[in-house]
């Protein structure tokens, strides 16, 4: 069974213990970069990253970016919300629906209007894929 994993500074993280996942907090690149690889290699389907750890290592996520596992996304952590966290998530529904899209609101509206274009991405099944795995891993741990 596949294990879930949350990487960034201690503040941002520890909370996440009680919910039974692996903690690891990192105080630099280097540290982050060494402590993903040896998530990666472990049997963690799902490695959560605070965004601004994140920032600090793009290129080792990228090398993940292909894989079906691990599952790398970003979350915000208690310096704040930069986006790259939703933004990671909206680019992996795009690429699993198959069609890009964007979710407009009105002040009269209480829900969202998805706009869709017709820009079919490509990796669709591995998209599903991790989808799948992250909400059946996360199941399955709680």
């Amino acid at each position: 069974m596949y294990k879930i994993a949350v990487m960034g500074d201690y503040d941002s993280i520890y909370g996440f213990a009680t919910l039974g996942l692996s903690i690891c907090p990192v105080k630099d690149r280097d540290e982050a970069k060494t402590k993903l690889r040896q998530l990666a290699e472990g049997n963690y389907g799902i490695i959560y990253i605070t965004e601004a750890v994140a920032a600090q290592i793009p290129s080792e996520i990228n090398k993940y970016g292909e894989q079906t596992f691990p599952a790398i996304i970003q979350i915000p952590g208690v310096s704040g919300n930069t986006g790259a966290g939703v933004e990671g998530v909206k680019k992996t529904v795009e690429q699993a629906v198959g069609s890009r899209y964007s979710v407009w609101r009105s002040k009269r509206m209480s829900t969202g209007v998805i706009k869709k274009s017709q820009d079919l991405l490509l990796s669709q099944r591995e998209c599903v894929m991790r989808i799948c795995l992250t909400l059946s891993v996360y199941r399955n741990s709680v």
